[in-house]
């Protein structure tokens, strides 16, 4: 089955007023309005010859138009391939700027779209869902946590957290960080929310990169008293050898990953014990050609997955998301958005299908059992927010 046209479509949609990101992100201030305009996303649509249409998506922050001029510049390496070549295609994509240092970023989100596009053709070729072509479904069903009880008024972040748990959620993610020079009240929020929901709720903290290493070191001491399941990105990205510093110190668990790229950035995080969960997402650290590596190389080092799912998704990158999951013998926890940085404005993209593709019961995330990624995309809902 060989390709005919492919395909890249911008997607945005305004905020309908200024939201507040982590306010422990660098200079958010400075650049919050031109980072968090709105939802974006890029979605990638690959044509057979026979007219089947599979598609993609590609994480998209800033410039996505970026995205969109890579891929429309891979077009000659994709029109005319056949499908089931999806492994070589992967590393010729990676080939044309890898020599020039193009190892992270926009290439490698290009890249993530390009795929998952590609494996939603070969499962509608084959009639068969990605996770069986992937080897079966390890997982039947996903447990979820809760993503994110937000920065704001104390009160209403402890109802939030007991109306989680009566819906069901057996797991509860937290935003700490918003002072990263005062954690008294991050700790403040973590003791109320605990005694509020009692001790078998599984607590994570996210610091959105917010901490040196020696105020990361502070809030690990002051949480351990509440066993909080995991501390997610204490320290920026880069710095790889405060994580390895943390977690040796850490009784808590350090969860990163989300900002890495590829099976090489993965390597060093897990074959240097620099995080005892990896948080890869599939729309940037390569698509599921690559996050089965990366899933390979956790799984040697018995380091649990607990794939990202960014609030700006499609359905398309959170069926991915979903159907990676299911493989995953060292798959640890889905990450389901019930709160969006925007308060009362649902991310759009996530109902091109109509309705979501996140079907939860008893806690858990179902599987998707049509063919490809086993969900309709309605063309006319996702070209109305085409730019």
């Amino acid at each position: 089955m060989k390709i005919k046209e492919v395909e890249a479509i911008n997607l945005f949609f305004p905020f309908s007023e200024p939201i507040e990101p982590p306010a422990s992100l660098p200079m958010m201030d400075d650049i919050g309005g031109i980072a968090y305009p709105g939802y974006r996303t890029v979605i990638t649509k690959i044509t057979l010859e026979n007219g089947t249409i599979g598609f993609g998506e590609s994480t998209a922050r800033l410039a996505p138009d970026a995205i969109v001029a890579i891929i429309n510049g891979m077009k000659p390496l994709l029109i005319g391939r056949d499908i089931f070549d999806v492994n070589l295609i992967w590393e010729q994509l990676l080939a044309t700027m890898a020599n020039r240092g193009h190892r992270k970023g926009y290439l490698i989100e290009a890249i993530s779209g390009i795929d998952i596009a590609i494996w939603d053709l070969i499962g509608k070729t084959l009639n068969k869902p990605i996770f069986a072509l992937l080897g079966g479904a390890y997982n039947k069903k996903l447990p979820c946590y809760s993503s994110s009880i937000r920065f704001g008024d104390r009160e209403h972040a402890i109802q939030l957290a007991k109306d989680l748990v009566v819906q069901g959620f057996q797991a509860i993610k937290i935003k700490i960080g918003a002072n990263p020079l005062d954690q008294a009240e991050d700790i403040e929020l973590v003791r109320s929310i605990r005694t509020a929901v009692g001790p078998s709720i599984k607590l994570m903290v996210d610091a959105n990169c917010a901490f040196d290493i020696a105020t990361a070191l502070h809030v690990v001491n002051d949480l351990e008293q509440y066993n909080v399941y995991w501390f997610e990105e204490p320290l920026n990205g880069e710095d790889l050898d405060g994580y390895i510093f943390l977690s040796r110190k850490s009784k808590i668990p350090i969860a990163g990953g989300e900002t890495e790229f590829t099976r090489y950035g993965f390597r060093d995080l897990i074959s240097k014990r620099a995080v005892s969960i990896i948080q890869p997402e599939i729309c940037k650290a390569g698509g599921f050609t690559e996050c089965m590596k990366i899933a390979a190389i956790s799984s040697a080092f018995h380091v649990p997955y607990a794939p990202h799912v960014a609030s700006t998704l499609s359905a398309v990158g959170v069926a991915a998301t979903i159907h990676l999951a299911a493989v995953l013998s060292n798959f640890l926890i889905y990450e389901y958005h019930s709160q969006f940085w925007q308060k009362g404005q649902v991310n759009p993209f996530r109902l091109i299908t109509g309705a979501s593709v996140e079907k939860i019961t008893d806690g858990s995330v179902e599987l998707l059992h049509g063919p490809g990624l086993g969900i309709e995309i309605d063309q006319k809902a996702l070209y109305r927010y085409a730019v």
